[in-house]
């Protein structure tokens, strides 16, 4: 829906104080399979460029009801080793809001990244969202059908720098997200920090009914309750 693709691309997205910013219902097809660019990523796609949302004080910004059919059902962030700079970044002041919703993708239902990612923020929302697994969808750096809410991305020689990403909230939830896959809130294959999140009725198909991990990653200061997997792992 919205490419900012290119290594001097920027691109600045704001909720002012007591507004909102809403994309919703929004659906990017993958029916261009040749092109990796080219079709089926999130409301938002980051190509090698600087993307930036940022909520005031009172402010929201908040993605529902968006399907993208490959990756990142809101947001789809990567980044070429080549280039300096660039990434994710959702700032917001305290009083603000982000809200991911029913998001659908292929991995990460809401947000996937193989960028560097920051996120810093008062209160961040992922519920309900999921992934599964669709055809034609190329050679993610993750498995298809995993990370319900959001997918971090693992480094490619030659081509990706991998998920960097640090999130850091006063309230970070992830609830009744789900992946067909792995990691029913968060599949991690890159390097992840995060704290102070409340993982609670989030489902994976296989394995890790919260968050799947094959990167590295430190949690801390959360809570984890009645997140389910099907799998035999938990």
């Amino acid at each position: 829906i919205i490419h900012n693709r290119g290594n001097y691309a920027v691109m600045n997205v704001l909720a002012e104080s007591g507004k909102s910013s809403v994309f919703s219902g929004n659906t990017t097809s993958n029916i261009n399979n040749t092109d990796p660019y080219g079709t089926g990523y999130g409301v938002f796609h980051n190509s090698n460029g600087t993307l930036t949302f940022t909520a005031e004080k009172g402010g929201s910004i908040i993605f529902d009801d968006n399907i993208a059919g490959r990756l990142g059902g809101a947001i789809h962030s990567i980044t070429n080793d080549t280039v300096s700079g660039g990434g994710l970044t959702l700032n917001g002041a305290d009083g603000s809001l982000y809200s991911f919703t029913n998001n659908t993708a292929g991995a990460g239902g809401a947000i996937y990244t193989d960028s560097p990612t920051t996120i810093d923020v008062d209160v961040i929302k992922f519920e309900g969202n999921k992934s599964e697994v669709v055809e034609n969808a190329g050679n993610p750096s993750v498995p298809l059908g995993s990370g319900g809410a959001l997918a971090v991305g693992r480094p490619q020689a030659g081509t990706h720098t991998g998920g960097i990403v640090t999130i850091n909230a006063n309230k970070a939830e992830f609830i009744n997200n789900s992946a067909e896959q792995n990691g029913g809130a968060i599949y991690n294959a890159g390097t992840m920090k995060l704290n102070n999140a409340y993982f609670k009725g989030n489902t994976a198909g296989e394995e890790g009914g919260a968050i799947y991990n094959a990167g590295n990653m430190v949690v801390t200061d959360s809570v984890f309750e009645d997140n389910v997997t099907n799998g035999h792992n938990a």
